[in-house]
């Protein structure tokens, strides 16, 4: 009896996991920026900072012209602002959820606005 109860219970528990991804080493950016001149369509030379769960500013961990990645492996809630001379500040709020092993990135498209 005993030994069908366990055999029970493994069959369950690989239904219930049979889909699950095991979780891997590498590291997933938690939100990735474009930041782009509305206008024209051109990347904009931005200066992007964030608060991550209440703590920063901080700086973006990479940047490229025109695409920043703010942060790998963490979840939760980022104020992101972007600035840069002669376009209108823009800030946005960015919630980040995870799978139950890295966070479940977030990419968009800042549209910056010209001053004039």
């Amino acid at each position: 009896m005993h030994t069908e109860s366990c055999k029970l219970m493994v069959a369950f528990c690989l239904l219930l996991c049979g889909s699950c991804n095991a979780c891997d080493s590498s590291a997933k950016p938690s939100v990735v920026l474009s930041v782009i001149d509305a206008g024209n369509g051109s990347d904009v030379d931005a200066t992007v900072t964030f608060v991550h769960d209440g703590v920063g500013p901080m700086q973006p961990e990479e940047s490229f012209p025109g695409t920043y990645v703010l942060s790998s492996e963490q979840s939760g809630t980022f104020e992101v602002t972007v600035t840069a001379d002669g376009y209108e500040t823009t800030t946005k709020i960015y919630e980040v959820d995870d799978d139950g092993c890295h966070p479940k990135t977030i990419e968009d498209t800042i549209m910056m606005s010209s001053l004039g």
